[in-house]
């Protein structure tokens, strides 16, 4: 038999091809993140390595799953950076789809969106603490609900605090509008309307949104304020921030953006739409 037959396509060690070596960052962040979160937690951080590569690393490093409790791999951080965007885009989530919850001392996020999930860990772990993320299945529906948590007391008590007394910054609006806004593009309608490229920000609390509104005044931004009529009795009004124009929606993409997947592809298609035009 030929010696061409016998010789490997891939040589390891030294002469392994660099997409496939794993840098030292890796296998630090590995043993560090995969006993509590897994080939989903490394993931977030490096987004290249498939989910089996993952598993077969753990083993040969001899890293495993917490099966139970027990120490978190990562310290809470009692003096975290509460100016720093990812604080504020914990506390934008926080005022929108996410709860700071001082019965269970954990800010709970459940969404549909993974990406979305996705940031909130990421941004937690940039902060110093162990999000801890789970599944949610509610009377056998068969959309899936991606569930997320911190479990820290000072932070609960400091983003309490904090809404009390709300600063908006681009990180807190970034992960406001991640949970609160709407992209709306219509691009099948041939007419021009300011209402077939706009974008929507709601919350049922008036005072937030006016203060979006005049932080978005200060970039140059302008909105528009609405309040929408209550469906029931029992139901809290709801007002809406109408942001529409070229010029304000082209500052917001340049200012802002999403990091759920489908939303900031509509945007993206929103604002490209006025280039072509």
């Amino acid at each position: 038999m030929s010696s061409e037959f016998l010789t490997p396509h891939l040589s390891f060690g030294d002469n392994m091809p660099e997409m496939l070596k794993w840098s030292n960052e890796e296998k630090d962040f590995l043993r560090l993140i995969y006993p509590e979160m897994g080939a989903t937690g490394f993931n977030i951080k490096f987004k290249k390595r498939s989910y089996s590569a993952i598993l077969t690393k753990a083993y040969r490093l001899g890293v495993r799953r917490n099966k139970r409790g027990g120490k978190l791999p990562l310290p809470f951080n009692k003096n975290f950076d509460s100016s720093s965007y990812a604080y504020n885009y914990l506390l934008g989530v926080t005022c929108g789809d996410g709860h700071a919850r001082k019965d269970c001392n954990a800010i709970v996020l459940i969404v549909t969106d993974k990406d979305f999930r996705d940031e909130f860990i990421k941004q937690g772990i940039i902060l110093g603490f162990n999000p801890k993320s789970f599944f949610v299945n509610k009377d056998g529906n068969r959309k899936k609900i991606f569930g997320a948590r911190i479990h820290h007391k000072l932070l609960v008590e400091r983003v309490h605090s904090d809404i009390r007394d709300l600063k908006i910054t681009v990180g807190f609006l970034n992960g406001f509008i991640d949970s609160e806004s709407n992209v709306g593009f219509y691009n099948k309608y041939k007419t021009n309307s300011n209402m077939n490229r706009s974008l929507a920000i709601y919350n049922s609390d008036e005072e937030i949104l006016l203060k979006i509104k005049t932080f978005l005044l200060e970039k140059g931004i302008e909105s528009h304020f609405y309040k929408k009529n209550r469906i029931k009795k029992y139901c809290k009004p709801e007002f809406i921030l109408m942001i529409f124009g070229k010029n304000n929606l082209i500052n917001f993409h340049n200012f802002f953006h999403y990091s759920i997947k489908r939303k900031q592809d509509r945007f993206d298609a929103m604002v490209k739409s006025y280039m072509v035009n």
